[in-house]
């Protein structure tokens, strides 16, 4: 079974989906998550599953407009930005390497709309979500250093050193945390076809269906997230909450694993809700 350190605990009971949750019932109004990534690790499809939990939450989803834009021209950045809406809003900018290649002026600007959308876009009563995406090979911009949560979604060994020694990085990801992640990464990238299994703390999860995720705020833990694509066609999969309080019941009485191989079909059937997503397009016009 892989070594984990003392400070660096794995998620085996959806406590990534209560982190976020939290978010929904409490009196903070704004939330910013930062997901860290190299190409194909997973940082789309993690911001896909948060944006799953925020918009099925009973406080925050049947008045949360979503609007989701995959590597956003600075002019639809900040348009979407200034849109005003009346209920909660979830905006998730998939890619901001824009910013982070910019001048300074230009992310002066975006780091201010962020106190302007607050107060400007969203009604006082109302809650905002903002998730942004970037690859790790960029700097961080001044005003991603602010996140709530930042969530890293692989990792390589050479890159421990350069993390751990990061002035910002350094403050969120403490190097025998990085280490535990890199090990379990590691064994990810090493699971043969015929046998893709690895201990996940005290579990074993099957890699063609999970991702790892080091997960940095209030809760710093290392979690999983399914490999699943949770939107499709504007379609967000989801599990209403009669469903989520029967499978609690199942679980509870027949085990984890056969509450698994429910959700599993569940997955992949039809179980389904439409929602509002404005896309990139729809700010220009």
């Amino acid at each position: 079974m892989m070594y984990v350190g003392e400070e660096v605990k794995f998620d085996e009971t959806q406590l990534l989906a209560r982190v976020f949750g939290r978010f929904c019932t409490n009196l903070q109004h704004l939330l910013k998550v930062f997901i860290l990534g190299g190409s194909d690790s997973g940082k789309t499809n993690v911001a896909k599953y948060i944006s799953s939990i925020l918009q099925n939450n009973k406080y925050f989803g049947p008045t949360a407009e979503i609007r989701w834009l995959e590597a956003p021209s600075k002019k639809s950045a900040i348009t979407a930005m200034l849109t005003p809406t009346t209920g909660n809003l979830l905006m998730v900018f998939d890619d901001v390497s824009f910013l982070l290649k910019g001048v300074s002026r230009e992310m002066d600007l975006f780091s201010n709309l962020e106190a302007r959308v607050r107060h400007v876009v969203i009604p006082e009563d109302k809650k905002m979500a903002l998730i942004y995406c970037t690859h790790y090979a960029y700097s961080i911009a001044p005003f991603l250093r602010e996140a709530d949560f930042v969530l890293l979604t692989g990792l390589k060994l050479v890159q421990i050193e350069k993390f751990s020694s990061d002035r910002e990085l350094g403050s969120y990801f403490k190097r025998n945390e990085l280490s535990t992640f890199y090990g379990v990464c590691k064994s990810v990238r090493d699971a043969r076809a015929d046998d893709p299994w690895i201990w996940f703390g005290d579990d074993k999860i099957d890699v063609t269906k999970w991702r790892p995720l080091l997960v940095s705020g209030d809760d710093k833990f290392i979690s999983k997230i399914p490999k699943v694509e949770w939107f499709d066609n504007q379609l967000y999969k989801y599990y209403p909450p009669p469903l989520d309080e029967t499978l609690g019941k199942v679980e509870a009485k027949f085990g984890r694993d056969y509450r698994r191989e429910i959700e599993q079909v569940l997955t992949e059937s039809t179980i389904t809700q439409r929602k509002h997503v404005r896309e990139e397009s729809d700010y220009l016009g």
